[in-house]
């Protein structure tokens, strides 16, 4: 199948999630040619850039993306979050949720609650969080919202009680034998609110069992460089470490 970008998009994935960047963008290039206008490619190729540092050609591709499929939720989303990453203009990227369909809720919050902690005005995250209707964020993630910006803003009085509400919500969802969708996920969300209540031994055994349940045949090095690869969350967690730092 010579002429197919499924099958080049297939083996840049594995290049990708094996931590050979610069093969996968190789490869993508090449589906990308047999598939000029298809978003998806140009999108992964946009976040693979984004793991390089290439600001340039990861605008360059979510540029070609908007032009395809000018409301396209997916280069939105992904021009924010790894525009913090990588650097990009703070004023700029707030022009872009602010002009973003509201509909998508949980895209939106989540945007103006991480614009708020990167200017540092940890007041106005806080007045946002307390104005949001309370169906609009579930029990933890509201709770993990306040404990962050708490925390970040070093008021760490503040910050415990609502650590301590997600990691309960948390313990009762994983102690439910029935829930075992995106267990190894919320395993590790249990283990950054246990660090983020300073009981690191405990978070770190979390993290291990995590890791341990969705790579139980992978060695210690490969589930590093698997875990690492391009995401929204995983960034945003780097962001937060970095800025604790």
């Amino acid at each position: 199948m010579p002429g197919s970008s499924d099958v080049q998009e297939t083996i840049a994935d594995a290049q990708r999630r094996s931590g050979d960047f610069e093969a996968s963008i190789a490869t993508t290039a090449r589906a990308i040619e047999l598939d000029p206008r298809n978003t998806r490619l140009l999108q992964l190729q946009a976040t693979t850039y984004a793991a390089v540092h290439d600001a340039g050609k990861f605008h360059q591709h979510l540029d070609r993306v908007l032009e395809i499929e000018p409301d396209s939720f997916g280069a939105q989303f992904r021009r924010l979050a790894f525009g913090l990453w990588l650097g990009d203009d703070l004023a700029g990227l707030r022009a872009i949720v602010e002009a973003a369909n509201r509909d998508t809720a949980s895209f939106w919050i989540r945007s103006r609650w991480l614009l708020g902690i990167f200017e540092r005005d940890f007041d106005a995250v806080i007045s946002f969080l307390d104005e949001m209707p309370d169906d609009v964020l579930g029990i933890d993630t509201r709770a993990r919202f306040y404990a962050t910006t708490y925390q970040l803003a070093g008021q760490l009085d503040l910050a415990e009680p609502y650590f301590e509400v997600a990691k309960e919500y948390l313990e009762q969802q994983l102690a439910d034998q029935y829930f075992p969708e995106f267990r190894s996920r919320w395993l590790m969300n249990l283990a950054e609110i246990t660090a983020g209540l300073g009981k690191f031994d405990e978070a770190r055994r979390l993290a291990e069992e995590s890791m341990a349940m969705k790579f139980p045949d992978e060695p210690a090095v490969t589930k590093q460089l698997l875990s690492a690869q391009p995401s929204a969350s995983s960034y945003q967690r780097e962001i937060m470490i970095a800025l604790l730092n």
